[in-house]
This record gives structure tokens, C-alpha cells and sequence, in this order.
């Protein structure tokens, strides 16, 4: 029986539940009035864009954006407990609103192709207009956080992934945070020691608004259809809102799965 924290005095039975995903904010039930509106709003936040902006970067930059300071340098930091990597990007700011997204398959993808990337260089966007959304989502409040599942089999991975992650901090150009489980504890998705680490000591003090924070990931567990294999995961959907890549890059409907034990 476990019980998954979704906020201050609430808990949800995951023996008992079908219908339902782990979310950061509020439960979110197939087919919720409620839920639909919120998603509605996040997107509306985070999107206005088509399929036309895949692989391709918009040629003007926003007003709103000529004063940030291009090729912001990610450090990183301490590691927490010796099986978590932490890297700070730029001067994050605390905020009650927090937009988190998982990195490979959802911010990049294999630039070669394969299954996994051959070096630190093997990556390019998911879509051209990644930075884009993560720069307004930070000109609208929001705190960005990437919380990413790594398996460092040799030190030369850690190593790629260290340096992709300062290229991708680079492109981006925008302050954020980034933590990386390397192990099976309680920092690895789904379990939320990620999230709770970056709530109880790198955001200021400042508690998140749960209703208004969400999480992108690619790992949701969908089936196959004709054009996409299957998910290999569903750590992602169980760990957050059902923010998929394709609804915030494209703006596109989720393929949510229904009545799913997990």
C-alpha cells in the first residue's frame, strides 16, 4: 500500500485507485470539469504553437525577451545525498509557480537517431521552439526546474551528461535548476524526492501553488498508435500532471490513458 504526498494534509491510495494519475497539484480524474480548465489554462500559457515550429526556432525575438542575457552558463553543484546531480543555471528566483519538465524525450531528443546518444554532442531539440516556451514561462512567474531519471553505467556518461546539460542550459538561455537521479532512491521518478528536495531547500522558502505548478514529461504510459510507439514508461505520468510534450510544444490533446491501474 503506498501513499503518495499531494499536498499539505493530502494523500492518495495508489491500491485503490484505476482512473486516476499522480499529480503535483490537485487529483485529477478522467473526464474532470475542472481539470480541463486548468489544463486549458496552462496551455494557454505555454502554447499558440503548431507542428510548423518543429525543428525550426522563431526568427524574431519578443520584446519581452531582448533583455535576457543570452548563454547562461549552468554550474553544478554539490551533489545531494551522493546519488543526485544539482546544477543552477543563471539566478533562479523563488516562485509559487513552478513549471518542471523531465529532459530526454521531452526538451531533446537523439540527434544520431539511436536508441541513446553515442556522446555529450548526440542531441537536438525536441522542437525549435523549446526555448521559446521555457523563456515565457519564466517571463509569466514560473520557476523552472528539469527533473531528469539517469543510469551512469561508466563515468564517461555522467560525464556527456554534465556537458549536454551546460550546451542545453546554453541554448535555452534561461535561469533554472536541474536535478538528476543517478540511483534507485527515493530521488528517481516517480518517487518525489526530487521535487521535495527542490521545495524544502532551493526555492527560497517559498511554498508552490500545487494548482498552479505543473510537470512535463514523456513517460505517461500511452499505448502505441499509428504514428507513435508506445511510451516506454509511465514514471512522468505518475509523478505529475499529465502535461505531455506534444500539448505544450504543440498544443495538441493528450492521449491519456483510461481506467489504468497504477
Amino acid at each position: 500500500m503506498l501513499y503518495w504526498p499531494l499536498g499539505v494534509g493530502r494523500s492518495l491510495n495508489l491500491s485503490t485507485v484505476s482512473s486516476r494519475i499522480l499529480v503535483l497539484g490537485p487529483i485529477m480524474v478522467e473526464n474532470s470539469a475542472e481539470t480541463s480548465a486548468r489544463l486549458a489554462s496552462h496551455k494557454r500559457s505555454l502554447s499558440n504553437t503548431s507542428e510548423d515550429d518543429l525543428g525550426r526556432a522563431s526568427k524574431k525575438t519578443a520584446p519581452i525577451f531582448q533583455n535576457m542575457k543570452a548563454g547562461l552558463k549552468l554550474k553544478w553543484l554539490e551533489p545531494i545525498a551522493d546519488t543526485c546531480l544539482h546544477g543552477m543555471c543563471g539566478d533562479p528566483s523563488p516562485s509559487s509557480k513552478i513549471a518542471a519538465f523531465d529532459i530526454d524525450g521531452t526538451l531533446i531528443r537523439v540527434k544520431s537517431g539511436k536508441k541513446f546518444p553515442a556522446n555529450a554532442d548526440d542531441w537536438k531539440l525536441w522542437a525549435g521552439n523549446v526555448p521559446k516556451k521555457l523563456q515565457e514561462a519564466h517571463a509569466n512567474g514560473f520557476a523552472i526546474v528539469l527533473l531528469s531519471n539517469q543510469n551512469f553505467k561508466a563515468p564517461k556518461y555522467r560525464k556527456d551528461f554534465e556537458s549536454k546539460l551546460i550546451q542545453l542550459a546554453r541554448t535555452l538561455s534561461v535561469p533554472l535548476r536541474v536535478f538528476a537521479a543517478r540511483e534507485k532512491d527515493k530521488f528517481r521518478k516517480p518517487l518525489t524526492g526530487m521535487w521535495d528536495e527542490f521545495v524544502a531547500n532551493w526555492n527560497g522558502g517559498v511554498k508552490p501553488n500545487l494548482s498552479d505548478s505543473f510537470f512535463v514529461g514523456d513517460a505517461a504510459g500511452r499505448p502505441a498508435t499509428d504514428s507513435s510507439p508506445k511510451d516506454w514508461n509511465d514514471t512522468d505520468r505518475k509523478l505529475a500532471l499529465n502535461h505531455t510534450r506534444r500539448m505544450v510544444w504543440w498544443g495538441t490533446k493528450a492521449n491519456r490513458l483510461r481506467s489504468q491501474r497504477i
